[in-house]
């Protein structure tokens, strides 16, 4: 970050990025096939960091570029081993492949069923994400294959490849049938796979058929406490608003509330949240008990759902581009809490300096002292300290260059601090979550004035 900050010439690529992407994006519905084509084209010939544009403008134009893409494929600069030396830089194949996947092309099916079971990591991963998403019946063979791979990244494609078929309508009966068996092996724990990204065919399955899912979930099996899947399938129930017996719910509860390891404290988050349709007076008292809790994680799991309780949810949906000057100034301290918060645990106090989050610095200092976060006041008043007697300035061009001006040892103090914060010994989300619900009614409003679609229900 600190090179980004010294060099001028590549922040304004960066702005220069993204406006051509919007003005790009704009004009999508208009292109003609020629320059669609062009566009395909650039795919192979333009610099990686413009890649993406191109991928998001070919996304919006959809299927008017299907036959250019097909066409792609069979270029040999769209080689399927090629690999990328950054994150950044997307071979062209792996671009290809997911816009034709958005399409859910069958036209692409032959080209990628070989993939999946004789190419490499990153090819085969692309190409189950492709042939899922077509969701026809030629289709069912390559990718029940896919959601059985050993490779979790490859069975994480097919997923989201079912997915994708079924919420565009394109899924056949067959398919879905097929789809449903194979996934309704990952909520059991039993299928071998314990991946990350396994979680995700949980929602897939219900997507498949939401009320077979039930049965399923709510099965012994399924509510296991050995079940690694537990914390996912309690909160699958959760979203669709099913709720188990008491006397499987309890014993979950307690054995949550024992152990500070992963994944118990999502089961309590879940389990707590179950309790508030189940039980609500108990639910009360259990929430309380995790507020005070010494365990982060059931602190977490506590203010999650009292803020779901008392209707405040939606609260971490107000815009950060709102005037903070121009709300009522509890809702300001909140948000500007919120982006000190957010921009350090992403990457450090350097960020929160860097982005334009740091031009609310001076209010985040009165937000923490206001809230009772001491410890949070001050780690923010050292960092200022290093930017001189005045501080940082609010204006974030001018604090990029006295940024950039730091030394490196300045800059290692900082991430000694940024650690400080990490150990969080004012339990700040606790405090915020009590001071927005005294401050309760300027914050309904917040969220129904500057929330879209926000529905609030006053408790």
């Amino acid at each position: 970050m600190k090179q980004f900050a010294r060099n001028p010439k590549a922040m304004r690529r960066m702005t220069d990025l993204f406006e051509e992407r919007e003005n790009m994006l704009a004009r999508a519905s208009e292109l003609s096939d020629e320059e669609i084509q062009d566009l395909v084209e650039a795919i192979f010939i333009a610099e990686p960091d413009r890649r993406g544009t191109i991928a998001q403008v070919l996304e919006e134009v959809g299927g008017r570029a299907e036959t250019q893409l097909i066409r792609a494929l069979d270029d040999s600069r769209c080689d399927p081993a090629q690999e990328s030396e950054t994150w950044r830089d997307r071979p062209p194949f792996e671009i290809v492949a997911h816009l034709l996947a958005g399409m859910g092309s069958a036209a692409a099916l032959p080209r990628m069923v070989g993939l999946i079971r004789n190419g490499t990591a990153v090819p085969r991963k692309s190409a189950a994400l492709c042939v899922a998403s077509v969701g026809n019946d030629e289709a069912i063979t390559p990718t029940m294959m896919a959601l059985s791979d050993a490779d979790e990244y490859v069975r994480s494609a097919a997923i989201q490849g079912v997915l994708a078929s079924v919420e565009a309508g394109r899924a056949s009966s067959a398919f879905r049938e097929a789809a449903f068996t194979a996934l309704a092996q990952f909520p059991t724990g039993e299928s071998g796979f314990s991946g990350f990204n396994d979680r995700e065919a949980i929602g897939c399955l219900v997507a498949v058929d939401r009320d077979r899912a039930i049965g399923v979930l709510i099965s012994p099996l399924c509510m296991g406490e050995n079940n690694r899947m537990l914390a996912e399938n309690l909160k699958a129930l959760n979203g669709l608003g099913v709720s188990i017996d008491s006397a499987v719910l309890l014993p979950l509860l307690d054995r949550a509330k024992q152990t500070d390891k992963y994944p118990w404290s999502y089961v309590r988050t879940e389990c707590l949240r179950m309790l508030v349709r189940v039980d609500p007076d108990l639910a009360t008292r259990e929430i309380e008990l995790a507020m005070e809790s010494p365990d982060k994680g059931a602190r977490n799991a506590a203010t999650e759902v009292l803020r779901e309780v008392e209707g405040l949810s939606d609260a971490g949906r107000i815009p950060f581009t709102l005037d903070l000057n121009a709300i009522p100034r509890p809702v300001a301290h909140v948000l500007a809490a919120w982006y000190f918060q957010a921009e350090v645990n992403n990457g450090g106090i350097s960020q929160y300096f860097f982005n334009s989050s740091g031009d609310a610095w001076p209010l985040a200092i009165e937000a923490f002292d206001t809230l009772g976060a001491k410890a949070c006041a001050e780690i923010l008043r050292e960092s200022v300290a290093f930017f001189g007697k005045a501080g940082p300035s609010t204006n974030r061009d001018k604090r990029i260059k006295q940024y950039a001006a730091v030394s490196d040892e300045r800059e290692k103090a900082l991430d000694a601090l940024s650690s400080r914060f990490y150990e969080d010994k004012d339990e700040l989300d606790v405090c915020i979550t009590r001071y927005m619900i005294r401050n309760k009614a300027l914050f309904l409003d917040a969220i129904k004035t500057h929330v879209r679609d926000a529905s609030v229900s006053v408790s």
